[in-house]
């Protein structure tokens, strides 16, 4: 039906054309007859297209060589002008025996398994935190053992320029003599002790004896204050009561003087020590200048302990040893009869 209806169609649309165009040539004056005729000849000879070939065209696909051999429709189109090729007709679709086409069914997609491999760890993801945590503040440990507590500094005391020295009796004069060199009290006692007996008593006042210069006066006795020569008995030319006898002491090195028994090579060779505590002068029948140069020339002797330690049995045998006899250990009993004594009265004052 369609068919008909488009050559109806296209033979009105070439009539029209061939009309118009004919009637324009014929009604030209510059064109003869004869070409008048031969168009209409020409016209009237034309034919047209089968459109029936061209609407079932496939246009998906073309037909092979050898099928469009043999087929009707390779013949046909040996006769068609356009020399179109025939496509095949569209085959309806099946149906089942109810009469309705039949349901594709769709093939269900495999699920992909993931693949584990034996002896190898399953990864599990860790779950995010929706909140961060505020980490607690640990406390700090306390120490279970107490620190050591550590000796306080004492700043030294100023440097002594008075001629009075400083302490009232001897066990303060010591103690003044221990802040300065730490030598201990008890110790510095049991060396007077043992040099010039108890001729002070320990807590007695011992005016004038702790004053520089006071062997220049009448007040004072050199005997009773040491001021004298216990080698040779005699008082000094430099005193008030000078080459008065007082006595003799056995075995005595010649210029022993004071409470401490120094002699003068004691004195002069501590000297660049104590200038810092008696920077004016200094003399060793002063008690307080006697148990400087004492505490000094000891503390020279020995491996000197931490101050505020008690020395030990050796460290005072030493010190003893060496003040008696220049030497450490003793050799004669003498010797050691002295470091005995110095060693028990240590241990008793201390």
């Amino acid at each position: 039906m369609l068919n008909h209806r488009l050559r109806i169609l296209a033979s009105l649309t070439v009539a029209f054309l061939v009309t118009i165009l004919y009637g324009r040539i014929s009604t030209t004056p510059f064109v003869s007859k004869n070409i008048t005729e031969r168009t209409k000849n020409l016209l009237s000879n034309l034919k047209f297209p089968n459109f029936s070939s061209f609407l079932t065209f496939k246009l998906s696909s073309f037909p092979s060589s050898q099928n469009s051999s043999n087929s009707p429709s390779s013949q046909n189109n040996e006769n068609n002008p356009f020399n179109f090729p025939t496509a095949k007709p569209i085959q309806p679709i099946p149906t089942n025996s109810t009469g309705s086409r039949p349901t594709p069914t769709r093939t269900p997609t495999p699920t992909k398994v993931p693949t584990v491999i034996p002896g190898q760890p399953t990864y599990t993801p860790t779950p995010i935190p929706t909140k961060t945590p505020t980490p607690t503040k640990t406390p700090t440990a306390i120490p279970t053992s107490t620190p050591k507590p550590q000796p306080t500094t004492t700043p030294a005391p100023p440097p002594i320029t008075s001629d009075v020295r400083p302490g009232t009796t001897l066990e303060e004069i010591f103690e003044e003599v221990n802040k300065r060199i730490c030598v201990p009290v008890a110790l510095l006692r049991a060396f007077q002790e043992e040099e010039t007996g108890p001729w002070f008593n320990y807590y007695d006042n011992p005016v004038p004896y702790n004053t520089y210069g006071w062997w220049t006066t009448a007040a004072a006795d050199p005997c009773k204050g040491f001021g004298y020569d216990t080698s040779t008995g005699y008082v000094p030319a430099d005193s008030y009561y000078a080459n008065k006898f007082c006595m003799i002491t056995p075995g005595a090195t010649p210029g022993i003087m004071g409470l401490f028994a120094i002699n003068q090579w004691e004195q002069d060779t501590t000297r660049k020590n104590t200038v810092e505590f008696l920077p004016n002068n200094i003399d060793r029948r002063v008690i307080f200048d006697a148990a400087i140069i004492f505490a000094s020339a000891t503390i020279n002797r020995v491996v000197e302990p931490e101050c505020g330690e008690v020395w030990s049995d050796n460290v005072v045998n030493t010190a003893a040893a060496k003040h008696v006899s220049g030497q450490y250990p003793c050799t004669n009993a003498t010797c050691e009869k002295y470091c005995n004594d110095i060693l028990s009265l240590y241990k008793q004052y201390r």
